[in-house]
C-alpha cells in the first residue's frame, strides 16, 4: 500500500468508555497521501490504516523526543478516543 513510508515510534493516550486514558506505543507512519497514522505495534503496515486499527493523528500535536539509543520518539499531545 505504501512506498517508502516514514516510520518512527509514537506514544499516545487513548480513552475508551470514559475511563482514564491508557498510554500506548505504536508506529508513526506517514502515508504517501501525507496523512499521519499511529499503527498498533503488532499491525501489518501494508494493511489499510483503518482496517489495521490505526488512529489518524494531527502532526501539529506531535512533540519529538529521543529514545536512550538516540532514535526518535514522538509524543502525541492529544487524547485519542477509541471507538465503542
Amino acid at each position: 500500500m505504501r512506498e517508502n513510508p516514514k516510520i518512527a515510534i509514537v506514544s499516545f493516550r487513548v480513552m475508551k468508555d470514559r475511563v482514564l486514558p491508557s498510554i500506548l506505543f505504536g508506529l508513526l507512519v506517514v502515508t504517501p497521501d501525507g496523512r499521519n497514522w499511529a499503527f498498533p505495534e503488532d499491525s501489518n503496515l501494508d494493511q489499510d490504516p483503518l482496517l489495521a486499527g490505526a488512529y489518524e493523528i494531527d502532526p501539529a500535536q506531535l512533540a519529538q523526543s529521543h529514545m536512550p539509543d538516540g532514535s526518535p520518539l514522538y509524543l502525541y499531545r492529544e487524547v485519542l478516543n477509541a471507538p465503542q
